[in-house]
């Protein structure tokens, strides 16, 4: 007598050798792909730890699909420090606009808090552009990132300051500067408390910004102003 399972048909065994293929991207977005895996590699093992190996497993695809999109690995690295650039100074100069009707510790509470909640939403881009050094430089993006930044709050602040009658000058860029230290020291030093205490790292960075431009007397920044400006000539 035969058993109930006779001439049932059996699971196929996956072959032992090649891994199953994946379906290809559309090629529009091949490229995307091709960076959120390099982004998520660099982020983990650095640049030089990284093969083109590791970013091939991790987005599915072969290493000459790869290649199609990006000739080298070093124009993969330069091509998402330049995805991650613009997409945070575009939402920073954005939210920099969108405040800057607000009062000065309304405003500069939402510019520290966009920063402080970017770098806890994209832990990885934030290591890619402020932590990670350049294979080509041996430094980081931060002294570039930093002088975006600043450029960025510099026109936000400018529009502030003619809203008082007061114009920007040399002193304001560096004020600017400052006020993205500021941040950015915040979050080196306050990585244990995010992002589970962001407000309360976003309260004290953004009250020392805003005691810092209340308080700087105006007649330091005009000196300031004028010591750069005989200085240019």
């Amino acid at each position: 007598m035969g058993t109930e399972t006779e001439g049932a048909q059996q699971p196929a065994r996956r072959r032992r050798g090649r891994p199953p293929r994946y379906p290809l991207p559309k090629p529009e977005d091949r490229a995307a792909t091709i960076l959120d895996a390099a982004l998520a590699e660099f982020a983990k093992r650095g640049y030089t730890a990284t093969g083109m190996n590791d970013i091939a497993r991790v987005c599915r695809m072969t290493k000459p699909t790869i290649y199609e999109c990006f000739p080298s690995k070093i124009e993969l690295f330069s091509a998402l420090i330049d995805r991650e650039q613009t997409a945070l100074i575009s939402m920073l100069r954005q939210t920099y606009q969108d405040a800057t009707d607000l009062g000065l510790w309304e405003k500069v509470r939402i510019d520290t808090a966009a920063f402080v909640h970017w770098v806890c939403e994209n832990p990885d881009a934030f290591a890619l552009l402020y932590l990670m050094p350049s294979p080509k430089t041996g430094l980081t993006q931060r002294a570039e990132m930093q002088a975006e930044v600043a450029a960025a709050l510099v026109d936000s602040m400018e529009k502030l300051l003619a809203k008082h009658g007061r114009t920007g000058g040399p002193s304001l860029t560096t004020l600017a500067y400052m006020a993205t230290s500021s941040a950015l020291g915040a979050v080196l030093a306050s990585k244990h408390l995010l992002p589970e205490h962001a407000e309360t790292v976003i309260d004290l960075a953004a009250g020392f910004t805003a005691a810092a431009f209340r308080n700087v007397p105006t007649d330091a920044m005009g000196a300031f102003d004028q010591v750069s400006a005989s200085v240019e000539r």
